[in-house]
């Protein structure tokens, strides 16, 4: 048989092991439970302030989560929202009983907006088990899943997190149509054996998909894989079938090599060119400051190149407004500002906004813009100094004119340090 026949009889075993027929069953009551038990569910749109902890089977019934923990009825853990400095929003561990995590929210903290460590969602020594339509922001792992079995992870939205999805010590595991965006490694898996990773978009990470040297006999088909830092994908496990899968470095000719020691191809690759990236900032950085400096000690105005594959809608700038102390807490507070789009010859993509200020003037500031289609990013946070000293360079390229203070000054420190030089020398006797 062909490479392309290999593959879809792999697909169509995976597929049709009891497995699958397992948990599509489960599915299919899952999404009844879903739509009756949340209407009912006491826990609906609740923003939490500490983690959901599950340790047992017992614990779904002491803790009041609606459903029987059967297949008919599975616990219901939905519309949560996470918005604390906890590291461990949402642990289950050590049960057999099904049960599903739907429609939760795991955000950054208004005042605790840098990055959290943790997992979003830790799943250990659990079975039966979906994770579906949830968002998970700025964790160490969005998704962690543990020496488990009959876990579907799907349709969730993985933002800035270390690492998006990580498995570990697992079989027949199915994650399909994940969006992860940003971090270090998109999907990591560790020990996962006869999986099926179906229809994932992986963008903007260090590595999109890595598997590890014990992960064998896996499927991953129609995923759509770019713009990653290192690599697209690294596969260092055996067995792995990689068919039909999206890259945006596939040079339209020919297989698609995968990194790492199993020598990996996908015989069937597309180009995944559709713009799925928010713009991309460039500005410049001067000992902490950037361009334009326009009048010394009364004006900055802050300047960045935006640009984007589609069109940009809204860039925008956050200056800091000071600090709120939060639990005893320091923390900075942001001012919006819209920024004005000036293009000029040779840039179109030159956006400006100018600060007024009274005296010297400095703090932290960011840049945010997004485009047509509803993407958006962020940049790095950065300071900047209105004031400068005169062994350092001036926070332009275009330093402004000598004022005409400087102007009398000059001859005036001349002629003083004449007379000096003259009171100083020797008299001859």
């Amino acid at each position: 048989m062909s490479g392309r026949e290999i593959s879809i009889v792999l697909i169509v075993l995976v597929l049709s092991s009891p497995f699958v027929v397992i948990s599509e069953g489960f599915h299919q009551r899952i999404n009844h439970a879903t739509e009756s038990g949340t209407r009912s569910s006491l826990f609906s749109d609740v923003v939490y302030n500490s983690s959901v902890t599950i340790s047992s089977d017992a614990d779904f019934v002491l803790q009041n989560w609606p459903g029987n923990g059967t297949m008919n009825q599975p616990y219901l853990i939905s519309n949560l929202r996470f918005s604390h400095s906890e590291d461990w929003p949402i642990r289950i561990y050590n049960t057999q009983s099904y049960f599903l995590i739907v429609n939760c929210t795991v955000e950054p903290s208004e005042y605790y907006p840098a990055h959290s460590d943790g997992k979003g969602i830790l799943l250990y020594n659990i079975t039966n088990c979906i994770v579906e339509n949830c968002s998970i922001n700025d964790k160490n792992v969005g998704v962690y899943v543990d020496n488990s079995n009959n876990t579907i992870v799907r349709n969730n939205l993985i933002i800035t997190c270390d690492t998006g999805i990580f498995l570990s010590r697992l079989e027949r595991c199915i994650l399909s149509n994940n969006s992860i965006r940003k971090g270090n490694t998109g999907i990591q898996t560790l020990h996962l054996r006869f999986s099926n990773l179906t229809g994932n978009q992986i963008v903007e990470s260090h590595t999109g998909i890595g598997l590890s040297v014990d992960s064998k006999n896996n499927t991953l088909s129609m995923n759509r894989i770019g713009w990653c830092i290192e690599t697209n994908a690294k596969d260092y496990g055996s067995n792995n079938t990689w068919d039909g899968n999206s890259w945006s470095d596939w040079e339209g000719i020919g297989p698609y090599l995968i990194s790492g020691s199993a020598g990996s191809v996908d015989d069937q690759p597309t180009l995944f060119d559709e713009d799925v990236i928010a713009p991309m900032f460039e500005f410049y950085h001067y000992h902490g400051s950037v361009a334009d400096l326009l009048e010394p000690f009364y004006s900055f105005t802050f300047v960045v190149n935006v640009s984007d594959a589609t069109c940009v809608d809204t860039v925008s700038l956050y200056l800091s407004g000071g600090y709120t102390i939060v639990d005893g807490i320091y923390v900075a507070t942001w001012i919006e500002y819209s920024m004005n789009h000036q293009p000029i010859e040779g840039n179109p993509n030159r956006y400006f906004y100018t600060f007024d200020c009274n005296g010297s003037f400095g703090g932290t500031y960011h840049f945010w813009a997004n485009d047509t289609l509803g993407f958006s990013r962020r940049s790095e946070i950065d300071s900047f100094s209105l004031g400068y000293f005169p062994w350092e360079p001036l926070p332009t390229e275009n330093p402004p004119p000598l004022s005409s203070g400087y102007l009398l000054l000059l001859p005036l420190g001349v002629l003083v340090i004449v007379w000096l030089i003259r009171r100083l020398r020797p008299t001859k006797k």
